[in-house]
Order: C-alpha cells, then structure tokens, then sequence
C-alpha cells in the first residue's frame, strides 16, 4: 500500500508540472489548454503545498490572469486560453468570482504574502460585489441558474448547495483577508458569510428529529413563507437525508439525490458540524459513492424520466447515467474526500481511500484522467487533468502528512 501511495505521489507532481503555464496552471496538459477559474485555484490546493518555485508561479500567475478578466460589471471569466485563441462555451460560471477570492486567500494563508493580498482587495470586493448581486430576492443564499457551477452539464438550480458554500468560503475568507490588512469592513463580510452557513443549514438539511423539523417549518413561515412552502413540502416527502439537498427552488422541493462535491465543501469549508460530517461520510462509504474509486459526482444518477433529466445529457453521451455529472467519477472529488476523512479525524480511513484513489489514477499508464466511468471505472476524460493530480498531492499531504487544507 505504502509503495503505491508514494509512487503516486511522485508522478502527481510531474503530471501537475505539465501542465504549467507561464499565464497559469493550464486544466489539463492538452485537452484543456485553458486557465480556468475553478481548476486553477483547486489545483492551487495541492501546487502550493509543493516546495517548488515553479508552481508558486503558476499559481500566482492563475490568480492575476483572472483578476484581470473581470468584465464591467465585476465578473470574472469561466475560463481563459493561454495555449490556444479560443476560450470553449459561454462565461456561464456563477463560481468563478467565488474561486478568485479563495484563491487569493489560500496563497495569502499558505504564503503570508501581505503586499499582494492587499493589492487584490479592490477585485475581490468587486467580485463580492458581483455574487450578491446573484441573490435577487434577497433571501441571502444565491439564485443560481442551472448548468452555471462546476456541474456545468447538470440541472442543479436556484438555490444551489455547491455555490452557496462557495459562497459563504469566500464571504468569510475576503473577511480574513480585510482583517489581515487592517480594513474595517472585515466584520461585515464575517457576518455575510455567517448568516449563508445558517441558511444553507436552514433550507437544505432535512434533520431526523421531527420536532426539529416542525420548529423550522413554523419559523420559515414566520420569516420567509417561499422556503416554508418548499420545507413544508420536503419534510412530508423526504422526512430526512443525512446530506445536504442538491438545491431547493421556488415553491419546489429539490431532488434528494446526493451531490457529492458539494456535501464534501461543506464538510471541509466548516458549514456542517460534526454530527452533520460524520453522516455525510458515513452515506458516502456505506451506499458505495466511493466505488469502484473515490467518488461518483452524484448518488443515485439522474435516469431518462425523473424530473431532473434533461434531454441535452445526451449530448455526445456526456451527461448519461454513470458519466461525467452525472454519477461518473471524478478523482479529484476523491481528492476531497481522502482530504475530508482526515480532517475528521478518520486518518485509517483517508489512508486506505488514497490507496484506492492511487488505483484509479494509476490506469491508462498513470493517466491521471479527468473522468471515469461511475459503473466500470474506467477512464472516459481527458488526460492530464491539473486537478485530479493536484488533488491527489492534497489527499496525500492531509492523510499521510496531517496537513490541514482549510483550517
């Protein structure tokens, strides 16, 4: 077990080098010759825990070239070519803004680099600025439109789990960056991000004590009667869920299928507690999210029929049952989650999910790969991915290291 860990290690690192750019860290070697807002920062996740000036550049580089990108009215792009003259699809991305701002608070965090914190501070506010205004009915989570997050093929909507923990991340790191610089509106955006987490906490967590189901209820009809209407509704047809709900809509109860990616930010982001971790990891090893590698991006998948589905998941196959989104695997969510079972104390466990992890990213000659199959594992992405070998350098330094990511 120890051998593979290790050797897959090694060659995460000089995957990862592949892929950088003098403008950034590219998505993948080749496929992806783009530096894109999401993949950029999490391959910043583990590019910045190697002692390497190389990746600090890089890294440093994605996080300029994005701040940059920011159109007039403070978005920032989805993606940017460096290799290439064409950027792929339309800048739809709600969590692009999101990623800029944790981003520059990892660096900040991991290198303590004051100056170019405080030089970022007027984008980041800008980029705040721009995701409150996402919440368009002032209910204090963002109303998002489907396909706009990393799922960016998938029918998550409105009131969507994995940006509004983005959402609150980067509320409370613009915080900590405002703080570190001596700005006075630091406690605002605490408290922003504070009042997102009781509220994610509010809507899409559906908790086994029924008493405490109807305490809710009876307060949202109190306080907003839009999420009564939706709570009400979901705690007669779902009772429960020991995750958090991929989204809510207006009037709607969302599907009660497991987002995976999301339920693990909440996790290591610090929006759910402990009880609420301990039940998120416990669904994910006991209903096989996990298997046959570290982790299906959904559980169950969405199947023709079912509210969810739509008829663009079709398209070139991408979005069918057991692929990409949809219940396809993502190495780099298993990156997550190796990095979520350390953090809570499930150290023997994280040890034995990166073997596993090692397994899957060991296929097609240390590939790497973007993506597997969520039934027979088998690699159907790209190769290369930035993420997936960064991701895995993160999994090895939180369970092997005891390096904590966020905390």
């Amino acid at each position: 077990m120890a051998e593979l860990i290790e050797q897959a290690y090694e060659v995460a690192v000089e995957v990862l080098r592949l892929c950088l750019h003098e403008k950034g860290i590219k998505a993948a070697e080749a496929y992806y010759p783009q530096v894109w807002a999401r993949d950029g920062v999490i391959a910043s996740f583990g590019a910045l825990l190697i002692d390497d000036a190389a990746f600090d550049r890089a890294c440093r580089a994605s996080l300029e070239l994005l701040a940059g990108s920011m159109n007039d009215v403070g978005h920032v792009a989805n993606c940017l070519p460096v290799d290439v003259e064409y950027t792929p699809g339309v800048n739809n991305a709600v969590d692009s803004n999101c990623w800029l701002i944790i981003g520059h608070w990892y660096y900040w965090k991991l290198r303590r680099n004051a100056d170019f914190a405080s030089a970022a501070l007027p984008d980041l506010r800008r980029a705040a600025r721009w995701l409150r205004y996402q919440d368009w009915n002032d209910c204090g989570l963002l109303e998002v439109h489907e396909c706009s997050d990393w799922a960016d093929l998938f029918a998550n909507r409105y009131n969507a789990l994995g940006p509004n923990v983005l959402y609150a991340m980067a509320l409370r790191c613009l915080g900590e960056l405002c703080e570190a610089a001596g700005e006075p509106d630091a406690r605002e955006y605490a408290d922003a991000a504070t009042d997102v987490i009781e509220k994610i906490n509010t809507i899409l967590w559906l908790p086994e004590n029924a008493d405490l189901r109807e305490e809710t209820l009876q307060e949202l009809w109190r306080t907003n009667g839009e999420w009564g209407h939706v709570y009400a509704q979901m705690s007669s047809l779902l009772w429960c869920r020991p995750y958090y709900l991929p989204y809510v809509e207006f009037r709607t109860v969302g599907d009660d299928r497991l987002d995976t990616l999301g339920n693990l930010y909440a996790v290591l982001f610090g929006v759910a507690d402990e009880a609420k971790a301990d039940l998120i990891l416990d669904y994910i090893r006991d209903y096989g999210v996990a298997r046959p590698y570290p982790c299906k991006a959904c559980y169950p998948p969405v199947l023709p029929g079912h509210p969810d589905w739509r008829e663009y998941y079709r398209n070139r196959g991408y979005s069918q049952p057991h692929s990409a989104h949809n219940g396809g695997i993502w190495p780099f969510i298993g990156g997550f989650y190796v990095a979520a079972l350390a953090a809570c104390g499930r150290v023997g466990d994280a040890l034995a999910e990166l073997e596993v992890l090692a397994r899957a990213n060991e296929q097609d000659d240390w590939s790497f790969n973007e993506l597997l199959h969520g039934e027979s594992g088998r690699p159907i992405g790209a190769r290369h991915q930035a993420w997936s070998a960064a991701m895995y350098v993160a999994a090895y330094k939180a369970a092997v290291e005891g390096v904590s990511l966020f905390c």
